[in-house]
């Protein structure tokens, strides 16, 4: 999320770190502490009954246990960088991007990019 006058430097900046991904990679930084943070979250949404009640029901209509989640995480964890760059490569085009945005943008003046595509300096 960000205010409306913000929205050409955030569109920017998405498109970029897309471009980063494609041209670099992901690091191996950056994958445990994103692996991390997903697996966290995972295992504390199912804290809460309501989710786990839901992800039950998910499992049991899928005709699958949480068994097939623990395997799922096990394999998170076992992701390798190279893999991960590789799978964003195959999948996601710089030149296909499309960013939408919503929300009340009326009397919103924009801050635009500086040339190059950098976010713009703040004053």
């Amino acid at each position: 999320f960000c205010k409306p006058a913000t929205v050409p430097r955030a569109k920017d900046a998405i498109a970029e770190e897309v471009r980063r991904l494609v041209a670099d990679g992901v690091t191996a930084d950056e994958l445990a502490r994103e692996r991390n943070s997903l697996l966290k979250q995972r295992s504390m949404s199912r804290a809460q009954d309501g989710v786990l009640a839901g992800a039950l029901v998910a499992q049991l209509y899928a005709g699958r246990t949480m068994k097939y989640e623990a395997a799922l995480e096990e394999k998170i964890r076992a992701l390798e960088p190279d893999q991960v760059s590789s799978a964003f490569r195959k999948y996601v085009n710089p030149k296909n991007l499309v960013i939408a945005v919503a929300g009340d943008f009326a009397g919103a003046k924009a801050k635009p990019a500086a040339p190059g595509g950098k976010p713009a300096a703040k004053p």
